[in-house]
């Protein structure tokens, strides 16, 4: 079995190989196959220029304001200052 090592290694090399967007795909699923709070965070801090962060990022938000509370968002802002879909922030109707 290949290891997540493998696959950043080959991502490393091959930019331009036919199976990059499989390869970011299976470090993306590797990384998050819990689907836990915690490993989007670390995909995101850690593999800014894998193809799937935009969909951590809308996970990591999903998951931190699921009560819905104004709590919620407001901690997402300060924990999450970085986040960069604003769109999704106002569809919400919170304004962080």
């Amino acid at each position: 079995a290949i290891t997540l090592e493998g696959y950043l290694e080959f991502e490393s090399k091959y930019k331009d190989h036919p199976a990059f967007n499989a390869i970011q795909d299976s470090i993306y699923a590797m990384t998050v196959r819990h689907g836990w709070l915690s490993e989007f965070t670390k995909f995101v801090r850690t593999y800014k220029n894998n193809r799937n962060t935009a969909d951590a990022w809308r996970q990591l938000y999903t998951l931190s304001t699921a009560d819905g509370t104004p709590e919620s968002f407001q901690k997402f802002k300060k924990d999450f200052p970085d986040f960069p879909d604003k769109g999704t922030r106002q569809r919400f109707g919170f304004v962080l």
